[in-house]
């Protein structure tokens, strides 16, 4: 967990699904405690990407907004739930190139996508940032700068994950999420 530049509180971490099929909305919730251990509140959030294949994870930031309730946190506990995936969408979106640095604060992630498939896709991607212990310290997503993607059409995208990182000692992930567009 951190306070980011604006004074909110973040609780970030990964979903690993163990099971032999794929998980979709998968909801994190942190229940916040005080140093007496009573409730002070409760906060949610879902999985980004959407669908994790088994084997997978899937990184996640619950916000806490208001100073007064999170000064007061000593400790959180987290549960998880989710659906098995009934139509998890194809793979059809891939990472042509990338490449990543730290500036100003930012970790910013270019590169390019392509759709393999045989229909318009809206890209997203989600970029989780790791520190040198390989423990989860921030994410972020975007969209690729044409947002949809025709048949074999390649786009450029740049991610921004804030966070004050040593540049010389970090990790990242890419993921991409893939919702197929009707042209009809």
């Amino acid at each position: 967990s951190y306070v980011d530049s604006l004074g909110w509180y973040h609780i970030v971490g990964e979903v690993q699904n163990n099971a032999s099929t794929p998980m979709e909305y998968v909801q994190v919730t942190a229940k916040l405690y005080n140093a007496a251990q009573e409730t002070i509140g409760t906060k949610l959030t879902f999985t980004a990407p959407d669908v994790i294949f088994p084997g997978g994870s899937a990184p996640f930031d619950i916000i806490a907004l208001r100073q007064s309730q999170w000064k007061n946190i000593s400790t959180y506990a987290l549960f998880v739930e989710g659906d098995v995936s009934q139509n998890p969408s194809q793979q059809n979106l891939v990472l042509l190139n990338q490449s990543g640095a730290i500036k100003n604060n930012n970790l910013v992630v270019n590169g390019q996508i392509q759709n393999v498939g045989n229909r318009p896709s809206l890209a997203k991607l989600i970029v989780t940032l790791y520190d040198a212990d390989h423990n989860v310290i921030n994410t972020g997503w975007g969209y690729a700068d044409e947002g949809i993607i025709g048949v074999n059409g390649v786009s450029k995208f740049e991610i921004k994950v804030r966070h004050n990182t040593d540049p010389n000692n970090f990790h990242y992930r890419i993921q991409i999420e893939e919702e197929p567009v009707d042209t009809e």
